[in-house]
């Protein structure tokens, strides 16, 4: 007896309608996870509201209502609520703030993600400048305006030192405000918003930016003003 082998094209439709078949079933099982998160979500919504109230009573018989008609979709959660409540030892319903009120928006941040995304500037002045009330307001203007960027991590103020960076002279300092940055390393980037920041403070000597000729430091700007 001879058996007639399936067709190129027959084998062609069967992988076809089992690869939809199984698309169809990771479709249908995401979705039916999408919504037990869901509804897990609005569980804990629900459970968090009648926590708010200021009145005992009221959160107690909130939850009551939830226990009563059901409301609790989780089934482990809403036997957890009736022993909580009407068990052989019911429990008091916490009184719970929102930390979010209504209306109120909040952004979070991990903070090694917030540091890592911000270039620090260190801000120097010149030998005599340490002492010079103006060139102390001028340093302290400079910091107020990076701060207030948002943008910016501000260092403490530091006396320059021809020996902390012998590639530019003193003398070459005088009377400018000079920016050191690696200009082949991503924080280039900032520059525009730098010399923006830098330039729209009254009196600050304009900005004039220089590569960094010694040692690389990555994300850190060193801003030297000279005012004499």
């Amino acid at each position: 007896m001879s058996i007639n082998k399936p067709s190129g094209l027959t084998i062609a439709i069967v992988t076809g309608v089992l690869t939809i078949l199984g698309a169809a079933s990771g479709s249908i099982i995401k979705s039916f996870s999408d919504i037990s998160l869901e509804r897990t979500k609005l569980d804990s919504q629900l459970i968090l509201n009648a926590l708010k109230s200021d009145s005992l009573e009221e959160r107690r018989n909130t939850l009551l209502f939830l226990v009563d008609t059901n409301l609790i979709a989780n089934k482990d959660t809403l036997e957890g609520l009736k022993l909580y409540l009407e068990g052989s030892n019911p429990k008091t319903p916490p009184h719970i703030q929102p930390f979010i009120y209504s209306g109120e928006s909040r952004h979070l941040d991990r903070i090694g993600e917030k540091l890592a995304q911000k270039t620090d500037v260190d801000i120097f002045v010149c030998g005599k400048d340490n002492t010079n009330i103006e060139s102390k307001k001028l340093v302290q203007n400079a910091n107020e305006e990076l701060s207030a960027s948002m943008h910016f991590g501000v260092g403490n103020l530091k006396v320059w030192d021809k020996t902390l960076y012998e590639e530019i002279p003193l003398s070459a300092l005088k009377g400018k405000t000079t920016v050191v940055m690696d200009f082949d390393h991503s924080e280039f980037g900032e520059k525009e918003l730098l010399s923006k920041i830098l330039d729209n403070i009254p009196r600050l000597p304009k900005s004039v930016f220089v590569k960094n000729k010694g040692k690389t430091t990555p994300w850190r700007v060193s801003v030297i003003l000279c005012a004499k």
